[in-house]
């Protein structure tokens, strides 16, 4: 049985643990988003844009329900906007939805928008908007000292980073790597038609040289952290050489064979087993 300890990134569990820290955010940002955020949300989004179903607009809507019955989580609701921004967004905790932009669906083969989608169950499999809200929240109403704002929201924004590496996962699980590549590709690169001979391994070997700028030297790696902290996903090399990092492990491997794995110290496991008779760790 997987969950979430299987796919989660070492660095978004790393960040979580920080923002759980802070005294009332949860229980507080439940609450708002509760009577506030869901309920205007979901106004907005039967007000202005289409609900997807088996009847409505199905050849989209039918690729959701077998990502959500392997992820094991319960169908969100699923609505399409006439968007040209190629854009998939995840929403709501009490009320989970997915939107999908027209231009997504545009730029992407029915594959890679596959993985898109399983990509933004990924939010709602982590239960990742609770913290996404608050990111929102904190930018666009919460007034407060200058400098505690800025911790807050440079806070918020790295964990948002870092929990797309973790979506990233769940996205090439659901599908393939290579898909999943080529989804992210096409973000970076724009669609088939224009770059309908992207090499992946060309890509990959660019992602180490954008490593190597940022780690070069104490100034680089300065220029390139205040290129990135107001930004809230990583940079798409990062996220293709973060993703084979995992998907080229014979854990992911084993994993996506559906052969029963530790998901703390990924030893293989019989499948009946509590707590690991390896790492001693509890398996649920």
């Amino acid at each position: 049985m997987i969950n979430q300890n299987h796919f989660i990134h070492h660095e978004d569990k790393q960040a979580l643990s920080f923002l759980k820290g802070i005294p009332f955010a949860s229980t507080t940002m439940k609450q708002i988003m509760k009577y506030y955020y869901e309920r205007m949300t979901y106004g907005g989004n039967m007000g202005n844009k289409v609900r997807l179903s088996a009847s409505q607009v199905p050849h989209i809507y039918n690729l959701l329900p077998p990502i959500c019955e392997q992820l094991g989580i319960p169908e969100p609701e699923f609505y399409l906007e006439n968007n040209p921004i190629p854009n998939a967004y995840a929403m709501g905790e009490d009320r989970p939805n997915i939107t999908l932009h027209s231009g997504i669906i545009e730029l992407l083969t029915t594959e890679e928008l596959k993985a898109a989608i399983a990509h933004e169950c990924g939010h709602i499999y982590f239960h990742h908007m609770l913290y996404t809200t608050m990111t929102n929240f904190v930018l666009k109403h919460l007034e407060m000292a200058k400098d505690i704002r800025e911790a807050y929201v440079i806070a918020l924004l790295y964990w948002n980073r870092k929990s797309e590496l973790s979506c990233d996962r769940i996205a090439a699980y659901v599908t393939t790597p290579e898909t999943t590549i080529s989804m992210l590709s096409r973000i970076a690169g724009g669609p088939h038609t224009v770059a309908y001979d992207f090499n992946i391994d060309e890509y990959v070997e660019q992602a180490k040289i954008y490593d190597s700028i940022r780690e070069d030297n104490l100034w680089d790696k300065t220029l390139q952290a205040l290129l990135t902290m107001d930004r809230d996903h990583p940079f798409v090399s990062v996220r293709v050489r973060e993703l084979l990092k995992w998907t080229n492990t014979n854990y992911y491997i084993n994993l996506k064979a559906g052969i029963p794995v530790c998901p703390h110290c990924h030893a293989v496991l019989d499948g009946e087993e509590s707590y690991c008779g390896h790492c001693g760790k509890p398996l649920k």
